[in-house]
C-alpha cells in the first residue's frame, strides 16, 4: 500500500480583456505612436465576430477599443513577440464600429499575417483604418489555430488629424463619495465655443453630461473642473471640445469605476437592442449570482449563472432567442434578490 499527494491546479484565469466589453481602451492623443504589450493566453472565442467579418477561425480572442480624436487614417500592426508560445503565433486582427460585435456592428477591417508567424514579409501584420473622430472601434486579435496562444505586441499610430484651434494638455476623471469629478487643461485657444463633458455606459454611445463655456484667445493655461452629480458604477468619459465655426475636437477616453455600495444591477446596455444586452451589476463580494430575464407577465425566459468578483461585473447575455418586447432583469445571490431593470428587445 502506498501513499500519494493529489495536485489540483486552478486554470490561470483569462486576460482582463478577454471579452469585447472589457476591451482595452486605448488612450492616445493625435499624431502618435503608442506600443501595447498583449497576450491571448487563457482567453476564450467570440464567436459573434467570426459571423461579421465572414471569417471561420474560431481562434481565441483578446480585445481593445479606441475613440478616434481626429479624423484620418489609424494603423494598428500586430506582431508575436517570441515568447510564451509566440514563434507560432499566427496573427489575425479585426476591427468593428457600432460596439461589440451583433446585429448592428460593422466590420470595417481585417487582416492575417499569412500563416507565417515570426520573421516574415507579413510580420508584423498591419492594416489601416479610416477614422472618424469620435467614433469608437474595437479591435479583435487572435491567433488563427483555435489553441494557438502566446504574446504580441499591438502598435497603433493615430493621424495627425486637421488643424484645431485648441491645444489640450490633459483630460481626467476622479470619484468622491457622491460624484465623479472631470478635469482638463487647456494651453492654447482660439474661438473655442464650448467644452462638453460626454459620458458613455459602453464607450460606442455618448450622452452629454455638462458643458463649459471655452476661450475666444487664449495662449496660457486654464483649467475646467465639471462635476458628473449622478455618476454610473462604470463610465467611460470623453471631452467635446466645438469652435464657432463647428468644428470639433475629442479628447482621449477615460474609465471611473466606483465602488459598488450594494448589491444590484447598475446598468444594462445597450437598450433596446437586438442580439445581446450587457449587464453591469455590483457585489459585495465573491459570490455565485442568478441572472434572469422575465417577459411583462412575469414569465422566466432566460437564466445564466455568473461567478462574481467583489466590485463592479459585466454579464453578456445573448437574446438572440426572444421575441421583440419589453422584459425585466434580475439578479440574486444566496440571500437576496436586487430590484429588476427594464430592457426593450427589438
Amino acid at each position: 500500500m502506498a501513499t500519494f499527494n493529489i495536485c489540483i491546479i486552478d486554470p490561470p484565469p483569462p486576460p482582463a480583456n478577454d471579452l469585447c466589453t472589457n476591451a482595452t481602451i486605448i488612450t492616445q492623443a493625435a499624431n502618435t505612436s503608442v506600443t501595447y504589450s498583449g497576450t491571448n493566453a487563457a482567453s476564450t472565442a467570440s464567436s459573434p465576430a467570426l459571423q461579421l467579418c465572414g471569417n471561420t477561425s474560431p481562434g481565441v480572442d483578446v480585445w481593445y477599443a479606441f475613440t478616434a480624436t481626429a479624423a484620418g487614417t489609424v494603423q494598428f500592426n500586430v506582431e508575436a513577440d517570441g515568447t510564451n508560445g509566440s514563434t507560432s503565433f499566427d496573427s489575425q486582427i479585426q476591427i468593428f464600429s457600432g460596439g461589440c460585435p451583433g446585429a448592428s456592428t460593422s466590420c470595417v477591417a481585417q487582416g492575417d499575417d499569412g500563416g507565417n508567424p515570426i520573421g516574415d514579409s507579413n510580420d508584423p501584420l498591419t492594416i489601416s483604418l479610416a477614422a472618424t473622430a469620435g467614433t469608437t472601434y474595437r479591435a479583435r486579435i487572435y491567433n488563427w489555430v483555435s489553441s494557438g496562444t502566446g504574446n504580441f505586441n499591438l502598435q497603433v499610430i493615430t493621424p495627425v488629424g486637421v488643424a484645431l484651434p485648441l491645444e489640450l494638455a490633459s483630460f481626467t476623471g476622479k470619484t468622491t463619495s457622491s460624484s465623479n469629478i472631470l478635469q482638463w487643461e487647456t494651453l492654447t485657444e482660439k474661438n473655442v465655443q464650448s467644452h462638453i463633458v460626454e459620458r458613455s455606459v459602453d464607450g460606442v454611445k455618448w450622452m452629454e453630461v455638462g458643458r463649459k463655456a471655452g476661450q475666444m484667445e487664449s495662449y496660457a493655461s486654464v483649467k475646467y473642473e465639471l462635476e458628473d452629480r449622478a455618476p454610473l458604477a462604470k463610465a467611460y468619459y470623453r471631452l467635446r471640445s466645438v469652435d464657432f465655426d463647428g468644428a470639433e475636437n475629442f479628447s482621449n477616453t477615460i474609465v471611473l469605476t466606483r465602488k459598488g455600495e450594494h448589491f444590484g444591477i447598475t446598468a444594462a446596455f445597450p437598450s433596446p437592442t437586438k442580439d445581446q444586452v450587457t449587464v453591469q451589476f455590483a457585489s459585495l463580494t465573491e459570490e455565485n449570482v442568478t441572472i434572469q430575464v422575465m417577459d411583462i407577465s412575469g414569465r422566466l425566459v432566460l437564466v445564466q449563472e455568473y461567478a462574481a468578483d467583489n466590485g463592479i461585473n459585466e454579464a453578456v447575455l445573448q437574446l438572440d432567442g426572444l421575441q421583440a418586447g419589453v422584459y425585466l432583469v434580475r439578479i440574486s445571490n444566496a440571500t437576496s434578490t436586487a430590484e429588476p431593470m427594464r430592457i426593450v428587445k427589438e
